[in-house]
């Protein structure tokens, strides 16, 4: 049996390389990111907590058109990603490295339980984020951990950095751009049962809030305070 799949999947290959192709030719003329952005910490920081963990079954919320949950399954683990496909990607999203679940987070209703729940730089788009978090949490087992990497500043909470007047970019895009501070951090803890176990933060741009200003390349590791924008959060669930 493994032999007639092990064809099959060859065949498909030779085949579908040459659509490959033309798509590794676009990407490479027309890149999607015009400049370097906050994926190397936010990898860095999740691929640090798998390597001191070694969680054996991982959710990863709102992948997107990354290759991040490929890379966790080139790491031996077991991964399961999903995202919101309908309506919050206009006309739809597929992601050519590892198959996504159709799914809303704060609607879903696992009975599977997972080590690891990961969601890098998507919590910032979701309007019920307080239940997204909820949602995450009870999916998680107990003792497993959630990782959590958001736009951040200490003191403030701006419902949509899009949308500020002084926000360095962001004006057409059709989803919000939270920025959470301490107080949504220890309300996560607070209402889930969870605990802020590892931490790192980021200061991106030269302004005071995320977009604002010019952008910092590479980004400064700075301390919990005035200075931070991004945070990479780990939580444990008691």
């Amino acid at each position: 049996m493994k032999n007639i799949l092990t064809f099959i999947f060859s065949v498909y290959t030779f085949f579908l390389k040459p659509f490959v192709s033309v798509l590794h030719w676009v990407e490479k003329k027309f890149p999607e990111y015009k400049r370097p952005n906050e994926r190397p910490m936010e990898y860095a920081f999740a691929l640090k907590t798998i390597a001191k963990y070694y969680p054996r079954e991982v959710l990863d919320i709102g992948t997107g058109k990354t290759a991040f949950p490929h890379l966790v399954y080139n790491c031996g683990l077991k991964i399961t990603a999903v995202d919101k496909i309908d309506g919050y990607w206009g006309f739809g999203m597929f992601n050519r490295h590892f198959p996504i679940i159709n799914m809303d987070i704060t609607k879903a209703n696992w009975v599977e339980k997972f080590d690891l729940v990961t969601c890098i730089s998507t919590l910032e788009h979701i309007p019920d984020f307080d239940d997204a978090v909820k949602a995450m949490v009870k999916t998680l087992k107990i003792g497993g951990h959630l990782l959590i990497t958001v736009p951040y500043n200490k003191t403030d909470f701006v419902p949509d950095i899009y949308k500020h007047p002084e926000g360095g970019y962001g004006k057409d895009f059709l989803f919000i751009g939270r920025i959470y501070n301490q107080e949504n951090i220890q309300k996560w803890e607070q209402d889930n049962n969870i605990q802020l176990t590892d931490n790192e933060y980021y200061k991106f741009f030269t302004g005071k809030y995320w977009t604002q200003g010019e952008r910092i390349i590479p980004a400064n590791l700075v301390e919990n305070n005035s200075l931070a924008q991004l945070a990479c959060l780990l939580f444990i669930k008691k």
